[in-house]
């Protein structure tokens, strides 16, 4: 099961880029996520199963890109 959503948010200190996301990609009723990038409390992360990682934001365009790929590898 693949769940993408970007959305475009004012700019704040827990959103400085103005973009709340997250790109999902688990078993359906699945607890941990195969792979799943997001920033909902305001911190740019990467989980992969029970692990998460902080990771740098490189932008929605790339970001996306990188998940897609992640997907592909994981499938």
């Amino acid at each position: 099961m693949i769940h993408i959503r970007i959305l475009s948010v004012p700019k704040s200190e827990r959103f400085p880029e103005g973009v709340k996301y997250g790109l999902h990609y688990g078993r359906k009723g699945g607890d941990d996520p195969i792979v799943r990038y997001d920033n909902h409390h305001g911190v740019h992360e990467r989980h992969e199963g029970d692990t998460v990682e902080e990771i740098p934001f490189p932008g929605v365009e790339t970001l996306l890109r990188r998940f897609q790929d992640e997907v592909e590898t994981h499938r």
